[in-house]
């Protein structure tokens, strides 16, 4: 359906956009790497067709974070964070971008085993909650940062700002309590 709409819209980035998204979600599925390329060739295709279209970069790069943790691949999450670069070089005001640059660096971390990523990733919530500070979400990922990082107090902190801002925040508790 995607790939018809393309053909009578190839001028529509929209359709491109959710034609990568969906790709890679396969591709994270499945593993199959046609899927990558096509998903890869979809979101390239909708970038040049609006390369200010600030959503189409957290997408991307979402989408690639996406697959990278579910394959444990380190290079889909450095593709990753080339993205979310050109969006925050696009819209530096986007608490969005700044915590997904942080999502990236944290996973990167995880799947290096350097903790120097979790120091940047410390550095994107934070500059994120400058932004937008009544995010839960970013919080949230600030703590695990933290926690990642050996800072059980800060960390303690970070969850306990998130269960201010939402009391039923999805693992805030459990992280707080296991620390």
């Amino acid at each position: 359906l995607l790939e018809r709409s393309i053909t009578y819209s190839p001028w529509e980035d929209k359709y491109h956009l959710e034609l990568g998204r969906v790709d890679l979600e396969i591709f994270a599925r499945t593993g199959k790497g046609d899927f990558l390329e096509r998903g890869r060739n979809a979101f390239k295709q909708a970038l040049e067709i609006n390369p200010l279209n600030e959503l189409a970069y957290y997408e991307a790069a979402s989408s690639y974070l996406v697959a990278s943790q579910n394959l444990k691949e380190i290079s889909l999450a450095r593709d990753a964070y080339s993205i979310i670069l050109r969006g925050i070089r696009l819209n530096p005001y986007s608490a969005l971008y700044w915590q997904e640059k942080g999502n990236v660096l944290a996973t990167i971390g995880v799947l290096s085993g350097e903790k120097s990523y979790f120091l940047e990733a410390v550095k994107s919530y934070k500059k994120s909650l400058t932004l937008d500070p009544k995010n839960p979400q970013t919080f949230y990922n600030l703590g695990w940062s933290y926690r990642m990082l050996g800072e059980k107090d800060k960390a303690r902190r970070a969850y306990e700002e998130c269960l201010k801002l939402n009391s039923n925040y999805p693992g805030a508790r459990e992280a707080l309590e296991n620390l």
